[in-house]
């Protein structure tokens, strides 16, 4: 039995994955030109236990885990005067590792755009094709933010899809005939 004063073992984690999401906060058009303005950077760490996964969210200049290294903690991301430390390495299963990288970077499967309804089957797809036409790209009013959109033709398999990228996609310098991978639609 526990007496009041006992504490539950910390949690041991291994950070599987980091991902460095950069997003774009305004943009500015200079010279007939968008340009990016401010950006907000953040870090995702997957972390697997074995048989759980938590993905935690940093905001600062690198991920608050490196990768490969088995970290304890006494609770898990609570409050800002937790400790965490660096602790014997923690041996992952392939599928406990596959678990925590399908946590950040989903599985997406390929497409070809002769598919009657590309979104029915569920998940995330992949779109391959070729820039078959395209528009300048325009600003749009979003939330009280300018943010540009380029609409496009992709020819995928015997279809021409209409695309439209927004924000940093949209700013992607594209040509026709360019060979175009579209993931996790």
């Amino acid at each position: 039995m526990a007496s009041p004063y006992s504490r539950p073992s910390p949690i041991r984690v291994k950070c599987v994955l980091n991902r460095r999401n950069a997003k774009t906060l305004n943009f500015k058009l200079e010279n007939g030109e968008i340009r990016p303005g401010n950006q907000e950077v953040t870090y995702l760490s997957a972390l697997s236990t074995g048989g759980q996964v938590y993905v935690t969210q940093s905001s600062s200049d690198s991920a608050a885990f490196e990768e490969g290294v088995t970290y304890g903690q006494e609770r898990l991301f609570m409050g800002p005067n937790k400790t965490t430390y660096k602790t014997a390495p923690l041996t992952l299963t392939f599928d406990a590792e596959k678990m925590a990288k399908d946590a950040l970077i989903p599985p997406s499967v390929s497409v070809t755009g002769d598919e009657r309804d590309l979104f029915s089957r569920g998940g995330f797809s992949t779109l391959e094709g070729t820039v078959e036409h395209m528009q300048v790209p325009r600003m749009t009013t979003v939330r009280d933010t300018e943010v540009p959109i380029l609409d496009l033709g992709i020819k995928s398999g015997s279809s021409i899809l209409e695309v439209s990228l927004w924000r940093d996609q949209a700013l992607t310098k594209l040509q026709i005939n360019d060979k175009i991978n579209i993931c996790h639609l």
